[in-house]
Parts: C-alpha cells; structure tokens; sequence
C-alpha cells in the first residue's frame, strides 16, 4: 500500500538518524510481515518504530530509527519500574508460540495464516525481549526486584534458543509460497501480497517487474511502502549509510565480556552463519571472530576462540551472552567491523575503552 507520495516519504526519512545498515536480510516479504506484527501485537504505549530496507552491495540492509528505538527502550524502562508484572509471561508465552508452531501443517491458506499470525505475534514478543535485556543490562538496579532478576536470567534462555524455533516457522510458511508457484516472492512485500493474492497474474507481474531492480522498503506509522523511483532510493540510501562512513583503522564498541585488559590475535573474518561450514572449531581455535552478529549456531565453533567482534548487537546479544558464559573476551556493535578487517589482519582488542585496532 503506496502510504504517502515519494517526496513527503524522503523529507521524513531524511530528518531521522538511522541506525544499523550492517546485516542484510534479502527478504523482503518477511521484513514486513515482522513490522506489521510488531505495530500490531506491541502494547500500544510503545512508539511504533520505523525501518527501512535499503540495497547496498547487491544486498538488502535493514536500518532504524534511533530517536525512536530510544523511545521504545525509554517505554520498556518505565513499565519495569512502574509495574515490572506486565513483563511476567513474556518469554513463557513466546514458548508456547513454538509449541503450537511446531504441531502445525501449513497446508492452505487457512493454516498460512495461522503460521503468519503466530509469527507475527513472536515478533512482537522478540522486540518487547530484547528491549528488557537492554534495558536491565543499562540499569541493573532493576534487577534488585526479584521477578525482574528471574526474567533476566529467562531471557538469556530464550535469546539462544529462539533463533532456531523461527527458522523452522519461516521454512513452513516459505515452503507453502513456493509450493504455490511463488518462488521469488521475497521481492514484494506481505502487504503486497495480501493485495494482489487473489489475483495471481498480477501478482507474478509484480515479483517480475523486480527481479534485479533497486528498491527500497519503508515502514513508518504502522504501514508500509515499496519504493522503486531511483533518484529517491539515492537520495534516501545517500542519507542513512554516509552517517556511517568511517576509514579509521579503529573501530569503537562496547564491552561485553572481560578477561583482561588487552587481547591480541589473528581475525577469521565469518560474517554469517553461512561461512560457518568452511571451518572447524579446531579452524577457530586461539583466533578471534568477527562476525555480523553471532547465532546459536556460532556456539559449537567458538568455545576456544580467542576473542569474539560483532557489527550488530549489545551486551543482550548472543554473541554478549555466549562470551560471558564461555568467558571469552567480546566487543559488540562496532557497526562495521566485518567491512574493515579481513581473515588474517592481526588485531588489538582493548577490553577497557571496547577500541579494535588493526594492527
């Protein structure tokens, strides 16, 4: 749904600061049906934050908000110190999400959208996550309340195990779409094919019309918008990324896990989980990773790496989490650090000041 003309959409984004533009998610139809489940199952206290979707490198990059994730994270504060029960089932109801997830067939329309509304319902159960774990790993005087202390120690559970509950969902729902002849259909949008799904021709006129075409991906209030006008996708794709320019040969993040002050080693450059299989945990062993963000499925690899760096993420990441529990010395969000060091720099980690330098 076209939500706005092209110029009202640049003059909005172009007076926001974005964050992100690190991890690319080429999925364009499950992108926004995480944003639509996000605006429509999150308590409506909270702000409804805006994302973008924007090519770069033959990618799709997401990016968001930051006056806005301040302000979603600001909401979770103040519901954690006005009434921190409004937060009791969080996790255990993500968890029965799965089990029902798990027990079900997505076989005709009817069940596809049993599967859509269940993960978009998880959707917006992993944003109101990962705002908690932020939010009482900023303030840890939260945690001096004993039900906020046992979520704490739930959602470190569930930030390692849910990855792979998601991945079987969207395999179901992916599964059904191509079994409908809809093998592309990661180039238009949820909305989009709510739209035209009744009429299959134009639909598969649209995901044509794409095929190797830029785009950009907006949603902002609670709707969404497929851009296809190239002076407004260079305009709005110049905007975000030039915020993030950086040749320094330092890099900046923040601490999340502490052995020693400095840590030095030779980089394995694994940027996705998909590198994985080109290595061995012996492969890793005494190295440090840099990775986009890690994965449980990172885990089996790392137990005696030397050091772990991530793009993406904060000190309630896997990767955050897994370093404090296999005491491996870690620095997260460095924004882009899989783009400066390549597999064999050797590099300096300052566990004080979260500063990577290539040496």
């Amino acid at each position: 749904m076209i939500f706005m003309e092209n110029n009202l959409v640049l003059k909005k984004i172009l007076n926001k600061s974005w964050f992100g533009g690190v991890r690319d998610d080429s999925n364009l139809f499950f992108f926004d049906l995480r944003a639509l489940g996000e605006a429509k199952y999150i308590p409506k206290e909270y702000c409804v934050m805006p994302k973008l979707l924007l090519p770069k490198d033959n990618k799709m990059i997401r990016c968001f908000s930051k006056e806005d994730a301040k302000k979603f994270h600001l909401t979770t504060y103040k519901r954690l110190k006005q009434n921190p029960k409004v937060f009791a089932n969080l996790f255990e109801s993500d968890f029965e999400l799965w089990k029902n997830a798990k027990l079900l067939k997505v076989v005709d329309s009817k069940t596809f959208l049993k599967a859509v509304e269940i993960y978009q319902k998880h959707c917006a159960n992993f944003m109101l996550g990962i705002s908690f774990g932020m939010v009482c790993g900023d303030h840890k005087d939260l945690l001096n309340a004993k039900l906020v202390a046992r979520l704490y120690k739930q959602h470190d559970k569930w930030r390692n195990t849910i990855t792979f509950y998601e991945e079987q969902l969207l395999k179901k729902i992916e599964d059904y779409l191509i079994a409908n002849d809809l093998k592309t259909f990661n180039t238009i949008s949820f909305t989009e094919f709510k739209k035209f799904c009744k009429d299959k021709t134009a639909l598969t006129d649209l995901i044509k019309k794409r095929h190797n075409k830029k785009l950009v991906y907006v949603f902002y209030g609670k709707h969404s918008s497929v851009i296809t006008n190239l002076v407004v996708i260079n305009a709005i794709v110049n905007h975000v990324f030039l915020q993030q320019i950086s040749k320094s040969k330092e890099l900046s993040g923040r601490v999340a896990f502490q052995t020693k002050e400095f840590v030095e080693g030779k980089a394995v450059l694994i940027p996705t989980q998909k590198e994985l299989d080109k290595y061995t945990a012996k492969d890793l062993e005494g190295k440090i990773v840099v990775a986009l963000q890690t994965t449980p499925h990172y885990t089996p690899y790392i137990h005696k790496v030397k050091g772990i760096i991530t793009d993406e993420g904060g000190i309630t990441s896997h990767a955050a989490i897994v370093s404090r529990e296999l005491e491996i010395p870690c620095i997260v969000g460095t924004q882009n650090a899989t783009k400066q060091i390549k597999t064999g720099d050797k590099i300096r980690m300052n566990l004080k000041t979260g500063k990577v330098i290539i040496l």
